[in-house]
């Protein structure tokens, strides 16, 4: 069984981490005593994150996909409302939009 450790980013020191952590854990440095967030990158590598690094990378996530979300509902909307007319034109507008 390997030992798993990752380094503070606060002091650089090497944190024991619990073989059962959870990703996203919230635990604290054994040697500032700063609270960091443990990440999982694969199942023997951690990383220790700055919790305020974290929150600022969530918010960050969570704004991206709010915005994605905006416009995927907005141009889902805009094609909702294009028809093509009855000659089997393309052209924009609604039905019998006066060709």
């Amino acid at each position: 069984m390997a030992n798993l450790s990752a380094t503070c980013p606060i002091c650089q020191a090497d944190n024991p981490l619990d073989t059962n952590q959870s990703d996203g854990e919230e635990i604290y440095c054994c040697y500032c005593q700063s609270p960091v967030i443990a990440r999982k990158v694969d199942r023997y590598t951690w990383v220790l994150v700055d919790i305020d690094e974290d929150r600022k990378t969530h918010i960050r996530k969570a704004a991206k996909k709010a915005e994605a979300k905006s416009e995927e509902e907005g141009m889902s909307k805009a094609f909702q409302e294009f028809e093509f007319d009855d000659s089997g034109g393309h052209g924009g507008g609604k039905k019998g939009g006066g060709h």
